[in-house]
């Protein structure tokens, strides 16, 4: 069974008119423009997920959209209904044409990361954008086992580069290090590679341009309870 579709009011407050698409699209610029700076989407509604607003403002019936998300939600269609873009549940369609903008509902894997279009380096503008969303994001220094829940991936990085001479520290709460390894990685050819925002449950957004340099700082990876002693809540031995 397809997924549901969105509801009238919702599609139609997702259906951005020129000026809130370029209010979004501002934040997104200027958030480039300062790697490791926490910037704030408008919201325009609170059903939809944020991190759907950047291809929202920027899709439109040239792009292809991957949309990576749980099986049965009606975001897909609602990015279709709305924009007009071919969308798919992937990073690429099912003929072969890799994604214009992807946005990972969930936390993307590194084969998808890797997977994207990363354009050459005498036509870097072909490269792919991509936006993760995230629970939480934090410009200052928290311990991310404070920070995380039990169940949820945490990263602490920084991001130097054009735009962040010294180097500007974010924790993100709901992504591990392994996307943003992957990330790092995708963007090791500079000028060829893949722009990144990530986008917090509150519309929150630092964005990691392919020019910028990722270090992972720490991280917090969760801990199954499966493999936990529950009289004690520590792992048991093997």
């Amino acid at each position: 069974m397809g997924a549901s579709m969105p509801a009238a009011d919702q599609l139609a407050s997702a259906r951005l008119s020129g000026s809130r698409s370029l209010d979004v699209f501002r934040v997104l610029l200027d958030a480039a423009a300062r790697p490791g700076t926490v910037g704030r989407l408008p919201l325009y509604d609170a059903s939809v997920p944020p991190a759907l607003y950047p291809a929202l403002a920027l899709a439109d019936l040239d792009h292809v959209v991957g949309v990576l998300d749980v099986a049965g939600n009606h975001w897909s269609a609602l990015l279709r209904h709305a924009t007009g873009a071919r969308v798919t549940n992937s990073v690429a369609t099912p003929d072969g044409h890799q994604c214009d903008i992807a946005v990972a509902l969930r936390p993307p894997s590194p084969s998808e990361i890797e997977a994207m279009r990363r354009g050459t380096p005498e036509a870097p503008e072909l490269g792919a954008r991509l936006v993760v969303a995230v629970r939480t994001l934090s410009p200052e220094p928290i311990h991310l086992a404070q920070a995380a829940p039990r169940d949820a991936p945490a990263a602490s990085f920084s991001l130097h580069g054009p735009g962040a001479a010294r180097p500007r520290v974010v924790q993100a709460v709901g992504a591990g290090p392994d996307v943003l390894h992957a990330i790092a990685t995708a963007n090791r050819d500079f000028p060829a590679g893949i722009d990144t925002w990530i986008v917090a449950d509150n519309g929150s957004v630092v964005a990691v341009p392919r020019s910028a340099r990722i270090d992972v700082l720490a991280d917090h990876r969760p801990r199954s309870t499966a493999s936990l002693d529950p009289s004690t809540e520590q792992p048991m031995e093997h």
